[in-house]
């Protein structure tokens, strides 16, 4: 197991100076979700160029590719995000991003270059474990579902994936890696309330029904509803977007109210469902005005599976105590977090570990001043690549 470190420290030290270089370029040129073409292009160029020729182009911009040992074994899946954000950079980097109002504000560049690098690295030493691991180069992660997209094309088959691993930088020292068991993340859905009232001039209020009322009776008792949940639940509901009305002297005939919903448990979500239509309803039918609420899902939880995650867990015990490193701090989070990540698609099909890597205090992620430290690079290229070959050992084995 030490061989194998001290071959992956090699190989990480040839290469860091390119993974470092193909970061710096994608994040000078982000991209948005299903249109990130260059940085599609940039990772087959990259592939291609040291021997990977197994890829295939699905999900409009996205690339998958497989890493083949001579021998038979499981099949590993690794997944990056490639998308940026609709935001203005406002860093003081060298390569800060060339294009107004698109930024890589979630570590989405790291993710990439560090799974390239994974990719110089395994390509070198799949003699050192059996089956295949499988590179996903994933579009759209925020917000449109790009791993949805990415399963429904059949990322997960030919190869057949067994497990997928992913990571994500976060607003922490460099050092800190955090996992958990079971729920990680949140499930979301999205909704809509479109109220339709009946229009009249101010100087008549009794002529009309006003939707703008009625409406912010909806949104005061739609925000009163987690104050009455289980107070053991995580979940909150937020109304992110209202409007209605034409003129000031006009009373409104229109209002719609746009809002989220996030909680841990699928159970707890459908209570606010019910919970946001009998608001609606009562809230109309008072006036003998019409309501509508209309839901949209958003992403499932992210569940990290039990014996997948202990091979995480197991295996990183033994990088730690191999580099000796005491910077390195290995936390187990017991308690999920309300952001949602569509890694919970792939997590819902088949077992899965996603864990956090810190890269830095610099910003909060989504924030115009986010940045990553590459120190980080250190860290993930060699775990990584550490975990993926001994977890296909270890599958090899029975364990």
């Amino acid at each position: 197991m030490k061989d194998v470190l001290d071959e992956i420290d090699k190989l990480k030290n040839k290469y860091l100076d390119k993974v470092i270089s193909v970061r710096r370029n994608i994040h000078e040129n982000p991209e948005l979700g299903f249109c990130e073409f260059k940085t599609s292009e940039l990772i087959v160029k990259e592939l291609k160029e040291i021997g990977i020729n197994d890829i295939e182009r699905i999900a409009d911009t996205g690339v998958v590719a497989n890493i083949k040992s001579k021998n038979k074994g499981k099949t590993l899946a690794i997944r990056a995000e490639m998308d940026a954000l609709p935001i203005n950079e406002e860093t003081n980097l060298d390569f800060k991003s060339k294009t107004k109002n698109v930024m890589h504000a979630c570590g989405h560049d790291v993710h990439t270059a560090n799974l390239l690098g994974v990719a110089y690295i395994l390509n070198e030493l799949k003699d050192e474990f059996n089956g295949n691991v499988k590179l996903i180069f994933q579009p759209a992660e925020e917000t449109l579902a790009g791993a949805k997209k990415m399963i429904e094309e059949g990322v997960l088959e030919n190869p057949k994936v067994d497990a997928i691993f992913g990571l994500h930088s976060v607003p922490e020292d460099v050092g800190y890696i955090s996992y958990g068991y079971g729920i990680r993340t949140a499930t979301t859905e999205f909704f809509e309330i479109i109220i339709k009232g009946k229009s009249s001039h101010s100087a008549r209020p009794q002529d009309g029904v006003d939707a703008i009322l009625i409406g912010a009776n909806i949104i005061s008792k739609v925000n009163m509803i987690v104050s009455k949940l289980d107070p053991f639940e995580n979940a909150t509901v937020t109304i992110g977007q209202a409007s209605g009305g034409v003129a000031s002297n006009i009373i409104s005939e229109d209002f719609k109210i746009k809002g989220m919903i996030r909680t841990t448990k699928e159970s707890t979500k459908d209570i606010i469902k019910e919970k946001i239509k009998s608001i609606v309803k009562c809230e109309v039918e008072c006036l003998s005005v019409s309501g509508e609420v209309i839901f949209n899902s958003g992403y499932p939880s992210v569940i990290n599976e039990k014996s997948f995650t202990d091979d995480f867990y197991n295996i990183t015990k033994d990088y730690i105590s191999l580099k000796d490193d005491k910077s390195i701090d290995l936390v187990h989070k017991r308690e999920p977090i309300l952001a949602a990540e569509d890694f919970g698609f792939y997590s819902k099909e088949i077992p899965a570990c996603y864990i956090s890597v810190g890269g830095g205090n610099f910003a909060p992620q989504h924030n115009k001043k986010f940045m990553v430290d590459e120190k980080i690079f250190d860290i993930t290229l060699d775990l990584t690549s550490f975990f993926a070959i001994n977890y296909l050992r270890r599958s090899e084995n029975g364990r």
